[in-house]
């Protein structure tokens, strides 16, 4: 009796399906027998099966063409964004990939950026979560002021951090801005926070004054 794994290769963007047995539990990784189940994926971040065996994949995008003056990315490149961030439909016995739901906000570089990054299915619905928030969208005059600028800040402050609720047939609307009540919770409730790290950091190593390279105490 075998059970299926499946995994997400992020940078590559193929999807894997790897075989391994129930019970021995001795087998390296690298011995793990696998096979591609889909490719062609964009930062593939999140997916969920539907009852009929569907898959569904969240992929955050390439980023786009409309870049911000100025403003670089934790990778060290400049951000960019466009509308390349999708959901997609694949069945994992043809390995075919369809479209569900497309034109979602993405933002960062090419080989890593922000958009879609989970996916569930409960019964008839999907669920899709747009990373990060848009309180820090740069305003339109820092990617130039045009016409597809401005349409690019439009979506991105109406869709990342937020919950989409979809419908089999791929129509969807925006339900909760959830991205932006985590913001805002994290701010209102820095102290707390900063207080909680110090009380379990001082509980896992001593903290000593004279400590120069963070040595354990016993």
């Amino acid at each position: 009796m075998k059970r299926t794994f499946i995994r997400a290769a992020l940078a590559a963007g193929v999807l894997v399906a790897a075989s391994a047995p129930a019970v021995n539990n001795t087998v390296s990784a690298d011995a793990t027998p696998y096979s591609n189940v889909v490719d062609g994926l964009r930062n593939p971040r999140g997916l969920d099966f539907s009852a009929n065996g569907t898959l569904y994949v969240a992929e955050a995008g390439q980023a786009g063409e409309v870049c911000f003056d100025g403003i670089g990315t934790e990778e060290g490149g400049e951000l960019c964004g466009g509308l390349s961030s999708r959901i997609s439909q694949v069945d994992v016995r043809t390995g075919e990939r369809t479209d569900f739901i497309t034109g979602l906000v993405s933002a960062g570089e090419p080989l890593f950026a922000i958009g879609a990054s989970g996916v569930a299915v409960q019964g008839n619905q999907v669920y899709g979560l747009m990373g990060f928030n848009d309180v820090a969208v740069p305003p339109a005059d820092a990617c130039g002021g045009g016409d597809e600028c401005a349409s690019f800040v439009d979506a991105a402050s109406e869709q990342l951090g937020h919950l989409l609720r979809a419908v089999p047939s791929g129509k969807y609307a925006w339900r909760q801005d959830v991205g932006k009540t985590n913001y805002e919770w994290t701010v209102a409730n820095k102290d707390t926070i900063g207080a909680m790290r110090t009380l379990t950091a001082s509980r896992m190593f001593r903290v000593a004054p004279t400590w120069s390279t963070g040595a354990r105490t016993r």
